[in-house]
């Protein structure tokens, strides 16, 4: 099953790219028109893509808001309740999405710290669960130290008091 299927215009290829990528070493399996079956209708691929997938990710951008494909692959992730939505431009998504927030990728190089790239990561978390990436980025926390043993003094005589000993 795929976790991510991403949406966008082709004339951002480049940049999705870099998006995929970055998704992929977060952990997560990536679908996007890349992997679109020559022996299979485009419509029925992504329907089946849209619907088994955990996210969708739409790209937003001057093209992308144009494209009727990319409206109609939003809506449906919209209805599914698996809608994330980035700009790579200082752009408002077309109605209805510019009801929904949008993480601006505008300016992102893929920096881990970039505001709008920490936003899609929390929400692949929340929709699709963290995966091995995200869980070896986080501290890790070191087990207290055990307990002091008992010592023990000279034969026969004990510095520590045993469980089984009356008080």
């Amino acid at each position: 099953m795929t976790d991510v299927f991403i949406s966008y215009s082709r004339a951002d290829k480049e940049r999705v790219a870099q998006l995929a990528s970055a998704i992929e070493a977060e952990g997560y399996d990536v679908w996007w028109d890349e992997e679109l079956p020559p022996h299979m209708s485009y419509g029925d691929v992504i329907t089946d893509k849209i619907e088994n997938a955990k996210a969708a990710v739409v790209v937003w951008s001057a093209d992308a808001s144009k494209s009727e494909w990319v409206r109609a692959e939003a809506d449906a992730a919209r209805n599914h309740k698996k809608l994330i939505q980035t700009a790579l431009a200082d752009i408002i998504p077309p109605l209805p999405f510019n009801q929904i927030q949008c993480a601006d990728l505008s300016d992102w190089q893929g920096e881990e710290d970039h505001p709008g790239w920490r936003k899609v990561k929390q929400s692949l978390v929340a929709l699709c669960g963290a995966r091995e990436a995200n869980i070896a980025a986080e501290p890790v926390v070191a087990a207290p130290p055990p307990p002091p043993a008992l010592s023990r003094g000279p034969p026969g005589k004990r510095t520590g008091r045993s469980l089984s000993t009356p008080r």
